[in-house]
């Protein structure tokens, strides 16, 4: 059935772990699809990896990616991923990423942490462009909004994605 931006798809993933029959996990839920802008830069969603240099995992281009299937994770170092869609090609892009705590569904500014970097684009083909960082952050327990912003620096024009992580205390979570 074809999926048209803005629906929901309801999804239903079972993982089974082969080595101990009983074990495994089930996730389940709707998740709406977004439009992607086709006339114009636009990003990805932000995916967490449990590193940057896997050698098995999800491949996509030349990257393999150790994908964190969970939100929530014991801290210390992870990785960061999102594509660029539409970039202009040589053009410069400042790559913000913050971290910063969420109390009453509110970013708290004053606690965040920020890493900030210059993405040079392909002077070629920039129709999709991969960027993976690693991120370390020892953060104690809590809800956390990780945000990216992704500024052209010849424009200004500016893209965000944001998604909430929560870190476990102790044995918790995964990561």
């Amino acid at each position: 059935m074809p999926t048209i931006a803005g629906e929901a798809v309801e999804h239903r993933v079972r993982v089974v772990d082969l080595n101990r029959e009983q074990a495994g996990q089930v996730y389940a839920g709707a998740q709406p699809i977004r439009a992607f802008a086709v006339d114009r830069p636009d990003m990805s969603d932000l995916i967490f990896t449990r590193s940057v240099d896997a050698t098995t995992g999800w491949r996509r281009g030349d990257l393999v990616l150790d994908v964190l299937p969970v939100q929530e994770f014991r801290g210390g170092t992870f990785g960061l991923y999102f594509e660029l869609y539409n970039a202009r090609p040589g053009a410069t892009y400042r790559i913000d990423i913050a971290i910063g705590e969420k109390s009453r569904g509110i970013f708290r500014e004053r606690r965040s942490l920020r890493l900030s970097f210059d993405e040079p684009m392909p002077l070629g083909d920039a129709a999709r462009v991969p960027i993976l960082k690693a991120v370390q952050a020892e953060l104690p327990p809590g809800t956390y909004v990780i945000r990216v912003t992704v500024a052209d620096q010849e424009t200004g024009a500016e893209l965000v994605r944001e998604r909430e992580v929560r870190v476990g205390a102790g044995g918790e979570g995964r990561g």
